[in-house]
């Protein structure tokens, strides 16, 4: 039977902090399978504390998040690690592991108490290298690896997990160009060829948006819109159709151009 799309949901959900911090509320929100999604907003909008909200890492203010269908604030940790796994933007420092030792700690929800990996686990880490196109470097300490390679190493370990959805926050922040392009395409391959839910946030929008699927802006706040306003979400043509992106910063001395899919200055 083929497994429905959809597999992330959120109704009436609430994120932010107590007692006055709230980033976003009132939303409806879901994550399909085959989609790569971007979040987008300016620094501060709280897309961190929102992505931290939709893996369970943090609790939300109010509503729920449901993943497969069930409650995430009813699934034990144990198998939330078999269904969602975040990638963070904090450099990686593991320079006494190597890469597939490294990649191997995906295995952890399923090698039991003792963290011994099986034959089949191994099959999996060498499997999950070889997608991110790192297998040649599973021996190598992560210590000598230059900062592409090591977001690569932590794709696979993600990947290693075996998890539907894969949250990233800024997953090219430490990145060259040719790194950034490169990694928003794997990401664009490991939704479309391998079925995930992909949802990231990103500055990185002329690498990112002609590869997405789709798009949730966490647009600067308007007094004159409601509180569930704050989040504009759609396909990416959609989107641009409707000129949604020249709400992303609508303060600043910057507007969309359809045309290129990229911000431009005002002035120019």
């Amino acid at each position: 039977m083929t497994p429905p799309s959809e597999i992330m949901t959120t109704h009436g959900l609430a994120a932010g902090y107590l007692p006055d911090k709230l980033i976003a509320d009132s939303l409806d929100l879901s994550l399909s399978r085959g989609d790569m999604t971007l979040l987008l907003g300016a620094n501060g909008r709280g897309k961190s504390t929102l992505l931290r909200t939709l893996s369970g890492a943090q609790p939300a203010l109010a509503g729920k998040v449901s993943i497969a269908g069930k409650s995430l604030a009813d699934t034990p940790v144990a198998d939330m690690a078999r269904l969602i796994s975040l990638v963070y933007t904090d450099r990686t420092h593991a320079g006494h592991l190597t890469a597939a030792e490294l990649v191997a700690l995906g295995r952890q929800p399923y090698t039991g108490f003792f963290g011994r990996l099986s034959a089949e686990d191994r099959r999996i880490v060498d499997e999950s290298l070889d997608t991110v196109g790192m297998l040649q470097f599973s021996r190598r300490y992560v210590s000598t690896l230059s900062d592409g390679e090591r977001q690569k190493i932590m794709l696979a370990r993600a990947l290693a997990q075996q998890t539907p959805v894969i949250l990233l926050d800024e997953p090219t922040s430490f990145l060259d160009i040719a790194s950034r392009i490169e990694t928003m395409q794997m990401l664009h391959d490991l939704a479309a060829d391998h079925g995930k839910a992909i949802l990231l946030s990103t500055h990185d929008i002329a690498e990112a948006l002609p590869l997405a699927t789709h798009a949730w802006l966490m647009v600067e706040n308007d007094p004159a819109l409601a509180a569930s306003s704050a989040m504009i979400t759609g396909t990416v043509p959609e989107l641009v159709a409707t000129g949604a992106f020249d709400r992303l910063f609508p303060r600043r001395p910057v507007t969309f151009d359809p045309s290129t899919m990229t911000f431009r200055s005002v002035n120019r």
